[in-house]
Formats: C-alpha cells, sequence, structure tokens
C-alpha cells in the first residue's frame, strides 16, 4: 500500500471529536463526490473511488446525525475501477443533513459546480484540520517520502482551489496553485511544509514514520555529498600535482635543480618525492615548516621558470 493510502486509513481511525468538526470533514467530502437530486423529493447522493472516503462519510454522518447508511458497490468498465455509493433517499433526513452542511440550494453534482464550503463550518481551528482531513481523503495524494517531498489536492476549479489554500495558509503550509489540464492543483513540495500538513491533519504515525525517512535521506544526502566534495578536492590535488611535477621535470633536464635557490629546490625534490598530498601537507613537511600559502608562492616561482623556458623554446 502506498504512503498516500496509509494516511489516509489514519485519517479514517480518527475518533470522533466535536460535532463541529464532523461537519467540517463531511461538508469536506461532500463537496468532492456528493449529489444532490430534488425529483420527486430530495436525495442525497455520496459516490467515489475512494473506499476510505465512503467509509469515513459512513462514519461522520452517524456520528453527527445518527444516521446509518450503507455502502453500494458499482463497478465500471473502464479499467475495471469501483465505484462506492452512500445515498439518503429520506427527504427529512437528506434536508436535515444539507441544512447542516448548508447546502439547501445546490442540485446536482457538486464538484461540478466548483463550490466551496460555506465558511461558517470554518470559524475555528480544529474544524479547518478536519476540513483538511476531509479534502485529503477525497482529493489528496503525496508521494512515497523515500523518492520527493510533494503532497496535492486535485480540485474542479479555481473557487476550491482558492479557499483549500487560504484553509492552508492559516496553518503556514505555504501553498501553491497550478492548473492542471481541467483541475486546479494544490501543492506544497517541502519536506517540512508536508511534515507539518501531516501535523495538521492529526496523522501522528504517518509524521512519526515520514520524518523518520526524511532524516535518513537527508543523512544519506549529506554523506553523498561530503563525499562527492572529498572527491573533487583530491581530484584537484592531484591535478595541481602534476602540472607542478612537470615545471620541475622541465627545470631538471634542462637548467637543473641545482640552478634553484635552497628553498625551491628543497620544494621541488619534496614534491618529486610526495606527489599526491596536498600543499598543506607538503609545508608540513619542510625544515622549517612552511604554511599552505608560503607553498602556494614556492610553486608560483617555480612556474614562472618553466614558463620562461618554454618560451625560450618555442623562439
Amino acid at each position: 500500500m502506498s504512503f498516500s493510502n496509509e494516511v489516509k486509513k489514519e485519517i479514517c481511525r480518527r475518533p470522533a471529536g466535536a460535532r463541529h468538526c464532523l461537519l467540517a470533514e463531511s461538508a469536506a467530502i461532500m463537496m468532492n463526490a456528493g449529489r444532490i437530486d430534488r425529483a420527486g423529493g430530495v436525495c442525497l447522493e455520496m459516490e467515489t473511488d475512494q473506499y476510505l472516503a465512503a467509509e469515513r462519510f459512513r462514519y461522520l454522518i452517524e456520528e453527527a446525525f445518527g444516521y446509518r447508511l450503507q455502502i453500494a458497490v458499482r463497478s465500471h468498465h473502464q479499467g475495471n475501477r469501483k465505484k462506492y455509493l452512500l445515498r439518503v433517499q429520506n427527504t427529512d433526513e437528506a434536508l436535515r443533513i444539507l441544512q447542516a452542511l448548508k447546502l439547501e440550494n445546490e442540485e446536482g453534482s457538486l464538484y461540478e459546480q466548483d463550490l466551496p464550503v460555506n465558511e461558517v463550518l470554518l470559524m475555528s481551528a480544529c474544524c479547518r484540520r478536519a476540513f483538511l482531513a476531509g479534502m485529503f481523503l477525497c482529493c489528496g495524494t503525496m508521494s512515497t517520502p523515500e523518492k520527493n517531498y510533494h503532497l496535492e489536492f486535485v480540485c474542479s476549479g479555481p473557487e476550491r482551489a482558492g479557499q483549500l489554500a487560504s484553509v492552508m495558509s492559516f496553518f503556514e503550509l505555504g501553498p501553491r496553485i497550478v492548473q492542471r489540464k481541467n483541475n486546479h492543483i494544490v501543492y506544497i513540495k517541502e519536506g517540512r511544509q508536508v511534515a507539518d500538513m501531516l501535523n495538521v491533519m492529526q496523522a501522528t504515525v504517518s509524521l512519526l514514520e515520514y520524518e523518520n525517512i526524511r532524516i535518513k535521506r537527508e543523512i544519506r544526502g549529506n554523506i553523498n555529498r561530503k563525499v562527492n566534495c572529498e572527491a573533487a578536492n583530491i581530484s584537484k590535488t592531484v591535478a595541481a600535482a602534476l602540472d607542478q611535477i612537470q615545471d620541475i621535470e622541465l627545470i631538471r633536464d634542462t637548467v637543473g635543480l641545482a640552478s634553484l635557490s635552497s628553498e625551491l629546490y628543497e620544494t621541488a625534490m619534496m614534491r618529486l618525492q610526495y606527489t599526491d598530498i596536498t600543499l598543506r601537507e607538503l609545508g608540513a613537511m619542510m625544515n622549517p615548516p612552511v604554511g599552505k600559502s608560503g607553498m602556494n608562492h614556492r610553486f608560483h616561482k617555480l612556474k614562472q621558470m618553466a614558463d620562461e623556458i618554454r618560451a625560450n623554446k618555442e623562439e
């Protein structure tokens, strides 16, 4: 099972809170998967391919209204995907639920109408948390943290996407909105933001697992960066040493190393003997020891001599 589904399973295991929070979460699910039919009375339907969302909606309606729903299963030919349907056919019960969810007037598919949840249901922080949890159940997904950090919601239009982004901003989650085909995507893609989102939705177990994976991934990344940096430094040291050795060998084979001053002679001989150590290490072996800048200065003089010899050869 994907990490995203594990988060949804944990959200569904959350116990019932205050009734106003149940209504906020129910409204989020209803707005994404609900339909109102007023032909011959009032019928309330909720249809989704997310079984967890259907099961959670049944639980919320029973806790908030004492009304027991049954989940019916429909099979669709496209990819053999199943649809889960819950229906409130009793007009009085449907009206009671719609009135509590502030949906008295709308008809047809609520998803297609791009209706936001009534702001009255989102007055408190706990209700906003419940709203985000309900939205994630219906239209949210997140990447496995071993691969990358990304959590997104697929919204039907700009109204619902804007409301969702506003609620996420209340918790300082830094959401962004982008249009993808006919949908509006609200997303976050930083590790810290995704962790905060799991905390907001009260998916504590998933949060701990996510943070554990994130820490391991970042430690591994730091180690790889240090190894790569060390390898690059070694490559630079070896390349510089090879250039220095070429200069020294040219001087030796033309004017001879005996023509050098005692300091440069000692430097040249040490480099020929120790071909793969750094300037700092090479300077520490001098008598007396020489710092890195001092060694740089000496090799600069040797290079100048070698360049003069090359220039004279060309003439």
